[in-house]
């Protein structure tokens, strides 16, 4: 997962006094009191752990979580917060609303960074509900400070029958395919 991979040199930032800590948030609350309490996260945190597993040694990530170098915390408990001298991590974001990328958004604290990582293509939200990436996407692309980052086949790290799966579908996908469908 990008965000994890991403996130992983917080630890040490945070040695140097760059950071305080790294701080993972995912919308559902119950999933992140399981792993917390567990340290065996399911759901949208999954990919997260499994990235940082990849990079640290099961201590010394629990050690991280511990002293809360390395913080989880539900994005529905970030109403109120400042996050100040943090490394902040929202993941799956095309399964927020816009109310809580707003609000996350919002809560930025000084010498902070903030990555936001989705899948625009990915959106499980209900019909009626907008996806607050997408809307960042939209209302913050004029944004200075604020930097939009978009990958490509070529930066999938699994296996490399994925680029060829994801080329695939894009092709299927793409408007001179579905203008003409083949017929049967």
């Amino acid at each position: 997962n990008a965000a994890a991979y991403l996130c992983t040199p917080t630890p040490g930032l945070a040695y140097r006094g760059r950071v305080q800590r790294a701080l993972f948030t995912a919308q559902d609350p119950k999933t992140l009191r399981q792993a917390f309490a567990q340290l065996k996260p399911n759901g949208d945190l999954r990919p997260l752990y499994d990235a940082l597993h990849d990079m640290l040694e099961p201590d010394e990530l629990e050690r991280y979580i511990a002293r809360q170098t390395i913080e989880i915390a539900p994005l529905a408990y970030m109403r109120g917060r400042t996050l100040s001298n943090a490394f902040v991590i929202l993941d799956e974001a095309q399964n927020t609303t816009t109310e809580q990328m707003f609000m996350l958004l919002t809560r930025i604290g000084p010498r902070s960074k903030c990555i936001v990582t989705g899948d625009g293509t990915q959106i499980d939200l209900p019909a009626n509900k907008r996806s607050g990436l997408l809307e960042a996407l939209q209302a913050l692309k004029n944004v200075v400070g604020i930097a939009f980052v978009y990958f490509t086949d070529r930066d999938v790290v699994r296996h490399e029958l994925v680029r060829v799966i994801i080329n695939a579908y894009q092709q299927h996908r793409s408007p001179a395919n579905t203008a003409n469908p083949p017929r049967k």
